[in-house]
């Protein structure tokens, strides 16, 4: 199944809808085909603008799905195209409904005990048609490290769901751990089990439909300086790309 990439800034997203992601999901369940899925956050591409390392990690990624109103809307005034932003914690709903459907063994990894224990509990009662071979919270005793990686490997899950926060540590940590989890979709939650275990909040559905989610993080957090720099930085760079006639060169970047 092949979709059409664009590269913003160089960095990769991949033009899904959520049926197109769900169908996606249903042929790696079916085969048991290894998948490395990054879910695009405004934090995570900005990151990857100055780390060769996370850059690289997402451009690999065999689908990079769009988690922010920015890149969204460099989407469209880069390319006339739309690629509408969901939540991480939707896209990974999503999978759990499809592992559900095909009765599929999934493996959680992240957060804390009290979190993941929640989150283990409320997805057993929603999705009922899962197995669930693995669970282990972030802190681990270092001794204990290299028994649970194996554990993990050797339950061949195919889903494997990394709760380690929205940001480059996770997907690098990852790639570094879980290189040879070849048996199913591996995907970065970012805080999704604290989603599903009801620590933390997410926009109305109204909101989300429409693909505001850049909106309501400002209106929940206005004086979050972090992101009003990437904001800022980010438009600048767009603009000096149009300023500069590069534009156009972006343009070429479609795959």
């Amino acid at each position: 199944m092949k979709f059409s990439e664009y590269k913003i800034f160089k960095v990769k997203v991949t033009d899904v809808s959520r049926d197109e992601w769900r169908n996606y999901l249903y042929d790696r369940f079916h085969h048991k085909k290894y998948a490395r899925i990054i879910i695009l956050t405004e934090k995570k591409f900005f990151q990857a603008l100055f780390n060769r390392e996370l850059f690289e990690t997402i451009n690999q990624a065999e689908v990079v799905l769009c988690a922010s109103s920015l890149v969204s809307w460099f989407s469209y005034h880069m390319y006339g195209k739309v690629i509408k932003p969901a939540l991480a914690v939707t896209y990974v709903l999503d999978a759990l409904s499809v592992a559900s459907e095909c009765q599929s063994m999934v493996s959680f990894y992240g957060s804390t005990k009290n979190i993941l224990f929640t989150t283990v509990q409320k997805v057993s009662k929603s999705f009922q048609g899962i197995r669930i071979v693995s669970a282990y919270p972030e802190k681990i005793a270092l001794k204990e490290m290299g028994k649970v990686f194996i554990a993990i490997r050797k339950t061949a899950a195919n889903l494997g769901l990394f709760n380690l926060g929205n940001d480059k540590y996770q997907e690098l940590w990852i790639n570094k751990n879980f290189a040879l989890f070849k048996n199913g979709v591996v995907i970065g939650c970012d805080d999704s089990f604290e989603i599903i275990a009801g620590r933390k909040s997410v926009p109305p559905l109204s909101m989300q439909d429409k693909g505001l989610l850049g909106l309501h993080e400002i209106l929940t957090h206005p004086f979050n300086i972090a992101k009003i720099f990437r904001f800022f930085v980010l438009i600048i760079m767009y603009f000096w790309y149009v300023v500069t006639g590069q534009q156009k060169k972006l343009g070429n970047n479609r795959s």
